[in-house]
């Protein structure tokens, strides 16, 4: 097989899947080390992830025959791993393919220190029996599992004033404007004013916590609060209505809104309450934090994973417009008929 031919095959390949499927093809056709190398090279550039990566170390053991190289490959693919099934599955491929113990063992208790669920643990257990046979290591793996079960921390009711919270949950992003139903008569009128309404919502929108879901009368998928000694805090909510007014007649109110998924707040209360009630406003059926000043203090301390943003509107009929803000010609079209 020529040089050219072979690595074609790789840049042809419309994912990785297909750059083994070529990577093989070529080593059935040539046993070239400089032309396999170049091919691994290519892919190697080509790959993205630690299954990318595990899938390539594989062929060039199997192919290359260099110890070097294939140490080498073993090494950039440890860089690789993320989560928690990838310690695993490399520490088994360093058994099964280098036949090192030592280096797994390593790698095995990385993984031992950031398993969360009690799956993970009993999969790592049966890894560690089955390729290492170390019954005792198994047991005390085990064993976390039941210990993690008694570490879940305690409930209580009652809040103090000297203590510092966290609040953990999510947090919403909003803002909204009462526009009359003439501003969007027609789709160029439409245009301007939604792209107007953007750029104020952008520079102008506020942050709230998000305690939980309301469905129907029951409050869902409940926000935490901790104490400083990891204890849960119980608290209710008294929902005072909704966030946003129904427009009067003859208007149009537009919400601009993005929530952050994954969010803790400091969160200081000014005196000691024994059994805490959180006022709430509804948006969506979220049941959205009613800050109140006279109560505590609330200080923003990381948010992380955002949604889409949302373009909601409630028509002069009573109709409910929501949509994706980078679907615009979808918005503009429903709004301005």
């Amino acid at each position: 097989m020529e040089k050219n031919d072979a690595l074609k095959k790789i840049k042809e390949a419309k994912n990785f899947r297909e750059v083994c499927w070529a990577i093989d093809d070529i080593t059935k056709e040539t046993k070239d080390k400089k032309i396999l190398l170049e091919a691994f090279n290519i892919s190697e550039k080509l790959a993205e992830d630690f299954n990318d990566f595990r899938n390539l170390a594989v062929r060039i053991q199997d192919n290359i025959k260099d110890k070097k190289l294939t140490l080498k490959s073993y090494q950039k693919l440890e860089t690789k791993i993320k989560e928690f099934d990838d310690y695993v599955s490399f520490a088994e491929s360093l058994i099964d393919n280098l036949k090192d113990k030592k280096w797994a063992t390593k790698i095995y208790k990385k993984a031992e220190n950031i398993f969360e669920e009690d799956y993970e643990a009993e999969s790592l257990a049966i890894s560690v029996l089955t390729k290492l046979k170390d019954k005792k290591w198994e047991k005390l793996i085990k064993e976390k599992i039941s210990n993690k079960a008694e570490e879940q921390p305690k409930t209580i009711s009652e809040v103090k004033k000297k203590d510092i919270y966290q609040l953990i949950g999510q947090e919403i992003t909003t803002f909204n404007k009462i526009f009359s139903k003439d501003d969007f008569k027609g789709e160029q009128k439409t245009k301007k004013c939604l792209s107007n309404f953007i750029k104020e919502s952008e520079a102008s929108s506020s942050s709230y916590p998000v305690l939980g879901i309301l469905e129907k009368s029951e409050f869902k998928e409940k926000s935490e609060i901790l104490n400083s000694f990891n204890e849960n805090i119980n608290f209710k909510i008294k929902n005072k209505g909704d966030l946003f007014k129904k427009p009067s007649k003859d208007k149009i109110l537009l919400v601009y809104y993005y929530q952050y998924l994954s969010t803790n707040y400091k969160l200081k209360f000014k005196k000691d309450i024994k059994n805490l009630i959180l006022d709430t406003d509804n948006f969506n059926n979220l049941a959205i934090l009613k800050y109140d000043s006279k109560q505590y203090t609330l200080e923003l301390e990381e948010s992380d994973k955002s949604t889409d943003t949302y373009i909601y509107a409630i028509l002069p009929n009573g109709k409910i417009i929501e949509e994706v803000l980078k679907d615009k010609k979808n918005i503009i079209k429903k709004l301005s008929n």
